[in-house]
């Protein structure tokens, strides 16, 4: 007898859906922030600004994203080596707090209070590897002690209060790591390197596979691949350029992703 029908959908849709759940939850966030902040520019209303879609907020969600793109990437690579770090945020927090508490307050140059505040983050992961890896302690214990002793370092390093990252207003290292633009003509320039250079590694990377006889996919794939990849790099950097120009800690993220490509690679 034949196995009865079931009205499950097949896995390979379930698993699609999967996929797709995130991306398309975000998708409808960004739907309803259009039509709720840009409903009156998107219809042709008079003295109407583009709020969410502006150049203005798209580059200030860029240093956002930057900053959570950043930690993300060196979580992949944790998790990569099939471990896991819950302390992260907390330590990137103590660690911040530090640098701010010895520019604000102990007068420190910034470049030195950022170079000590790094000193006090390996020193910190070098105990949790050390524990990780030579003691054999499962990461996921001692990295949630991590996060709960971090967060409660954090607040004691500020005391409680907002700590301004300079003196003054003043700009420093610090501050102009997320206030520091590339001027406009230079961030174009980067912008068509950035894809001369996307191009290059893929014809690149096709070219070495069919060398040694491997499966290399479609020359159309390829190009739309390409043509994808190059579009986003341009697209971000015009709508930067809208505003104030590329953001530091856009470029920040960005080599740290060339990083961790060239690892994996």
């Amino acid at each position: 007898m034949s196995a009865p029908a079931t009205a499950s959908a097949p896995p390979s849709s379930r698993m699609l859906l999967k996929k797709l759940a995130i991306p398309c939850a975000l998708l409808l966030v960004w739907v309803f922030f259009i039509f709720k902040l840009d409903g009156d520019a998107l219809t042709g209303k008079e003295n109407a600004r583009l709020l969410f879609t502006g150049a203005r907020n798209l580059s200030q969600l860029l240093i956002e994203y930057s900053i959570i793109a950043t930690l993300s990437l060196g979580m992949f690579m944790v998790i990569l080596s099939s471990h896991i770090d819950l302390s992260v945020g907390s330590g990137v927090g103590l660690t911040g707090g530090i640098a701010a508490v010895l520019v604000s307050q102990k007068g420190w140059p910034a470049p030195a209070a950022l170079g000590t505040a790094l000193l006090c983050a390996l020193a910190l992961w070098f105990i949790i590897g050390t524990l990780v890896v030579r003691q054999k302690m499962p990461s996921f214990i001692i990295t949630l002690g991590g996060l709960l002793i971090f967060k409660g370092l954090f607040w004691l390093v500020i005391d409680n209060a907002t700590i301004p990252v300079s003196q003054g207003g003043r700009d420093n290292l610090y501050s102009l790591l997320t206030t520091w633009y590339l001027p406009k003509s230079t961030g174009l320039a980067l912008g068509l390197a950035v894809s001369a250079a996307i191009a290059f590694l893929q014809w690149r990377g096709r070219s070495e596979r069919l060398r040694f006889q491997l499966p290399a996919g479609s020359a159309g794939a390829l190009t739309g691949r390409t043509a994808a990849g190059v579009l986003a790099v341009m697209t971000v950097v015009l709508v930067c350029n809208e505003f104030r120009g590329v953001p530091l800690s856009l470029l920040i993220m960005a080599a740290a992703a060339a990083a961790v490509w060239f690892l994996t690679e």
